[in-house]
Formats: C-alpha cells, sequence, structure tokens
C-alpha cells in the first residue's frame, strides 16, 4: 500500500478528494478491501439513473477499472464473464467459465471478479478460476481448484469465494478439506507461489487484506467444529500464520474488517466481535447489536455503520471503542459502501438507493432513488467508481450517477 493510501486508511477515510480514485473499485469490496473509496460526494448531490441493461443471472458484485465493469452471470448452462462499458452499459466482449454448478443454476455463479493490471481473474460456480485479457477476454490461464485442490465446495454448493489481488498475487480459499486450504497464485501465469497447509476449514467466502502491525495479511475466515467460525491473520508474501483465533459463538462467511489500531471485527449470524491482533489475539467487546448481512460494515471516524437486527433490517453506526451504539434507522436489509463521507446503502427487497451522512449525530438521509424492482432478489453490494455507482440482481445492472 502507497503511502498516500496507508494515510487514508489510518486516518478511517476522512480525506476528501475533489476527484474521483484512480484506483477504481478492482475488486470484492473495493481498491481497500473494506467497502470504502476515497471520492467525495457532494452534500446536495441526487441520484440520477445513467443507464440499466438486462443481463444473465448471477450473484457475482462488479469490478470497476480503467472504465470497465467486470461481473459473472449464468446463461442456465455455462458461467460467463462479461466486460461492459462502464460509461454506456455495452457489453464489450463475454467468455465462458465452465459449466454452472448444480447448485448455482438458480441465483448464478457469485464470486466477484478482480482485475490485476491487464488480466481478469474470476472464480467459476464450479470452482475453475480463469484469468483472462481485459483488452479482449483471451484467456491466458486457468486452475481448478476442484482437480488441483480437491475443493469440497465442488461437490457441493459450488465456489463463491472471491479472489483478493495483493501485489503480484491473486490469494484465495481453495475449500481442500485437507492440504492447502489459502493458496496465493501469480497473476501473470497462475502458478502457485504459496500455499498455507496448517489453517482451519476455509469457508467459501471472500478473505480481507490488511496491513496490521506493520505485516501485510490475509483476514482469512475460518471455520472449527462445532459450528464455530474465526478469523487468522497470514503473511500475504509467504502464508505463514501470524496470529489466530475464534469466535466466541456462531459463524458466518462474512469477510473480516481491519479497522484502526491493529484490530479485525470479526462477525456470525449472531454478533461481532472486535479484535485486537498480535502475538496473543484477544477480544475487546462482542455485541449482538451488529450481526452478519452480507457483507460487513464500514468504517469512519472511530464509528462503524452498518446492518444489525434480527434480519438486518437496521442500519446502526456503532463506536467502534466501545461497542456503543450511536444511533439506529430501520430500513430493509440490504448493504453498505463508504463513499468518502457519504454512505451508499441499496435495501435489497425495496430497491431502494440511499445517500446517508456518515455521521454519529443521527440518521440523515440526503438522497434516495428506486432503482431496482421491489421483491427483485439481489445478493450484489454496489460497487462504485468515477461518480458512478454500479448496482445489480438477478435480471438487471444498473449504473447511477451521483451529481
Amino acid at each position: 500500500m502507497s503511502a498516500k493510501w496507508m494515510a487514508v486508511w489510518l486516518l478511517g477515510g476522512t480525506a476528501a478528494l475533489a476527484q474521483p480514485s484512480s484506483q477504481g473499485w478492482p475488486q470484492f469490496l473495493g481498491p481497500q478491501r473494506n467497502g470504502t473509496i476515497d471520492y467525495e460526494i457532494g452534500p446536495r448531490a441526487k441520484l440520477v439513473e445513467g443507464w440499466r441493461r438486462s443481463i444473465p443471472a448471477g450473484a457475482a458484485g462488479i469490478a470497476a477499472a480503467a472504465g470497465r465493469l467486470y461481473t459473472l452471470g449464468s446463461d442456465g448452462t455455462e458461467d460467463l464473464l462479461f466486460a461492459l462499458d462502464a460509461a454506456t452499459g455495452k457489453e464489450l466482449w463475454r467468455v465462458g467459465l465452465g459449466n454452472t454448478h448444480n447448485d448455482a443454476l438458480e441465483n448464478g455463479p457469485g464470486s466477484t471478479p478482480a482485475v490485476a493490471g491487464d488480466l481478469a481473474i474470476a472464480v467459476g460456480s464450479a470452482c475453475r478460476v480463469t484469468a483472462v485479457r481485459t483488452l479482449d477476454g483471451q484467456i491466458v490461464w486457468q486452475r481448478s481448484l476442484a482437480e488441483d485442490y480437491k475443493s469440497r465446495f465442488a461437490a457441493r454448493g459450488g465456489c463463491s469465494m472471491s479472489p483478493a489481488v495483493e501485489g503480484s498475487l491473486v490469494i484465495l480459499p481453495t475449500g481442500a478439506s485437507a492440504g492447502a486450504r489459502l493458496v496465493a497464485l501469480d497473476v501473470a501465469s497462475g502458478k502457485e507461489a504459496w500455499a498455507s497447509s496448517t489453517l482451519p476449514n476455509s469457508l467459501n467466502g471472500a478473505p480481507g487484506l490488511a496491513s496490521l502491525g506493520g505485516v501485510r495479511q490475509v483476514l482469512y475466515h475460518h471455520a472449527k467444529p462445532p459450528g464455530l467460525s474465526g478469523v487468522t491473520g497470514v503473511r500475504s508474501d509467504s502464508g505463514a500464520t501470524v496470529w489466530q483465533i475464534d469466535s466466541p459463538e456462531g459463524m458466518s462467511d462474512t469477510t473480516p474488517l481491519a479497522v484502526p489500531g491493529d484490530r479485525v471485527l470479526l462477525q456470525t449470524w449472531m454478533n461481532t466481535t472486535l479484535v485486537e491482533t498480535g502475538p496473543s489475539p484477544r477480544a475487546v467487546w462482542t455485541m449482538s447489536e451488529l450481526s452478519a448481512n452480507g457483507p460487513p460494515p464500514v468504517y469512519r471516524d472511530g464509528h462503524l455503520y452498518g446492518l444489525g437486527g434480527n434480519s438486518g433490517e437496521f442500519l446502526k453506526c456503532v463506536e467502534l471503542n466501545t461497542g456503543q451504539v450511536k444511533w439506529s434507522s430501520r430500513q430493509y436489509r440490504g448493504s453498505v459502501l463508504l463513499v468518502g463521507s457519504t454512505l451508499v446503502m441499496l435495501s435489497e427487497s425495496s430497491g431502494f438507493l440511499r445517500l446517508v451522512s456518515a455521521t454519529p449525530a443521527g440518521y440523515d438521509e440526503r438522497a434516495r432513488l428506486q432503482v431496482l424492482k421491489p421483491g427483485a432478489r439481489t445478493f450484489t453490494p454496489p460497487s462504485f467508481a468515477d461518480g458512478r455507482i454500479f448496482l445489480r440482481n438477478l435480471e438487471e445492472l444498473v449504473a447511477v450517477e451521483a451529481r
């Protein structure tokens, strides 16, 4: 991470640039893999639909880089990786990723592709990893998690883990029952750079990335019987374990979130725990006001903003150091991004997109727009790049401008 972006991370995203980030939204949860991007939406901005287009069914998120969008869908037989023009929605190319897993036929593939330089890396539901040229969709290399690592997800569920790009490496859990459960592949060739075989079972989710104690680490959300999950800090350059802790109770596949002070947020479907990392990791607090309901909360200026309640129907502001809820507003279940000082929230069942001030003073909604058809199924958090919000359900993809 550059000094510039490290400073932004340490300040919790308080800096506001007048121009879009050149990093775009190249992978799951954005450039820093924490659901935030450094771009300031004006306080009087309105939400205006730019374009929409139909797209084959998929629960995959949308990666955005260099004026292009990348996402996955299924035609009912085969998984497909699409490249679209971000300004117009025009399809530029599509490439097949292999058969759609039987368990993914209803909702389509669920892995968000990642962009690394001139390559886009995608994980199909049948557990094949494919790297293609962003220019024309030509396949550069492929690896099979089913064949190479005996992924248990190939037999049941299908693979939906979203790869993490770290420098020249693409890192992802394999779903292996034994052996290499987390691997790093060389972006250019697909060859294995390192593999970690001492970790607990992996979950079918997306790992996090962070600098903790001055060390770049993969935040690996692991599973342990009986029905517990936890997080392991793994060196991104070697796969060596740095620290590990289990959840007090419950499990989920939500991506662990790094927050200032070398701490990590671990979420299960029952509660949220703030973990102090290091040689002797410990739980700082555990609370049930926030729980895993998809992507993790976002962080700004000492506070977390995320979904909680019995079914994730409340948007909440929580003080990071204490776990105290500062305010709560009833919404439909959905997901939240942080764009500068603005929360971008998509309500899944209602299809409303909202702009909300990221402030502990209270819920302050600044704009809203009915974007997706109410009741249409969507499992995908929005993405943001170059002043546009991109969102999709199982039927269509929409670009909305904040201006």
